[in-house]
């Protein structure tokens, strides 16, 4: 029974028939411990599920496909989507050894609900999955949030298109991630800049069983680019500071010249 359970964790995924999808390849993240988003306080208390956690962790990390589901109503604004990892299984072994190999969509695949239609922007989509251990009362939930929005560009009257992520467990905000559109169409997001003002995301759609919000994002910054902004102009610096004192070394070099040619005529004047 333990085994069947296991094979259970998360959420099982049947085929499903998407509309529009995407892949979202990870180009950052913040984490509270490294290396991980699930809490460490969770060690320890049931083999199974620290076994589970160290695949979702695993498999976290890596590009998410992102779906769309049919079945959205417009009329009750619920829009369902898919977000799974494109890594097939986790390499990570079981504390048995009969236990068989851990699949990435059981253990970090989430039904999502989205603000808007699936391929409207801004959007922001929610979901949830639960990994049980050997009791029920071992179960924890993890919460992800997917905020699609755009942000300034620093120095520019451009903006660029954004993907983050917000990790939730223990109603505390794990990690953030930074996502690119490596390949397909989704949440009306591309890659390129675009003039215009930022765009805030809506709120993620909210989860009863969360027992609380995910966090908001700010669109008024690019940070990524923040960093090279500042970046340039300490370089910019640098290199104003090096012409200056190299200008003002030439002059000082001039003028000793000019005062040691002033000298050598003033010798011969009184020699003669």
């Amino acid at each position: 029974m333990t085994v069947i359970r296991l094979l259970l964790l998360g959420v099982l995924l049947g085929k499903t028939e998407a509309e529009l999808q995407c892949t979202a390849q990870l180009a950052g993240r913040t984490e509270e411990t490294a290396g991980r988003c699930t809490p460490t306080s969770w060690d320890g208390e049931d083999p199974l599920r620290d076994w589970a956690m160290k695949c979702f962790d695993e498999c976290f990390a890596d590009p998410y496909l992102l779906e769309e589901l049919p079945g959205a109503d417009v009329d009750r604004s619920y829009y369902p989507a898919l977000a799974y990892p494109t890594r097939e299984a986790c390499s990570i072994q079981g504390p048995e050894p009969a236990l068989p190999q851990l699949l990435c969509k059981q253990v970090a695949a989430f039904r999502m609900t989205c603000s808007k239609a699936f391929q409207e922007f801004p959007n922001a989509c929610s979901g949830g999955l639960h990994v049980q251990g050997h009791y029920a009362v071992a179960q924890k939930h993890v919460f992800l949030a997917l905020y699609a929005f755009s942000s300034a560009i620093p120095g520019s009257a451009n903006v660029r298109e954004v993907l983050e992520s917000r990790l939730v467990a223990d109603g505390v905000s794990r990690c953030a991630g930074m996502y690119r559109i490596a390949e397909g169409n989704c949440l009306g997001l591309g890659n390129a800049e675009r003039p215009g003002p930022a765009q805030l995301p809506p709120r993620p759609p909210v989860i009863p069983q969360m027992q609380g919000e995910f966090p908001e994002v700010n669109a008024a910054t690019d940070n990524g680019n923040d960093f090279y902004f500042w970046l340039a102009v300490v370089v910019l610096f640098i290199m104003l500071a090096g012409a200056t004192l190299f200008l003002s070394r030439r002059r000082n070099e001039e003028r000793r010249r000019l005062r040691d040619s002033q000298e050598i005529e003033i010798h011969s004047i009184h020699r003669a």
